[in-house]
């Protein structure tokens, strides 16, 4: 058996819910739920119909890390990140969370989660 799979063209009829690659790599389009069909096509000759489900990721729980340290001196500023889990057991560090402090007199937060100290204090 030979192995065609780069000297087919690949064909994703919901192209706004997958993409596919020329090598065969199906990508699911963020936060789309929906089916594409999936072809391989050499000449007039295509495979029969495969559907690809797309279902949207849910986050079920969320966990700072890089938190809960002591912040002395403002010249050893730490990152945080968000470690979130999602519904399917996966977890992986996300972006985009929008970071503040409630005591700002003792804690600087960047828009990208790195924290700092200004006075003395614990962080909150």
């Amino acid at each position: 058996m030979q192995d065609v799979t780069k000297n087919v063209n690949w064909i994703s009829e919901n192209p706004e819910a997958a993409t596919i690659t020329m090598d065969g790599m199906a990508t699911a389009i963020k936060a789309h739920q929906g089916k594409a069909i999936i072809k391989a096509c050499s000449d007039h000759l295509c495979s029969k119909d495969s559907s690809l489900i797309i279902k949207p990721e849910i986050i079920t729980g969320i966990e700072i890390v890089g938190g809960n340290q002591d912040i002395k001196l403002r010249w050893f500023p730490r990152q945080l990140e968000v470690l979130a889990t999602f519904s399917n057991g996966e977890k992986r560090i996300i972006t985009g969370a929008k970071w503040s402090s409630s005591k700002t007199s003792n804690v600087a937060v960047s828009k990208d989660g790195k924290i700092s100290g200004k006075n003395i204090g614990g962080p909150q």
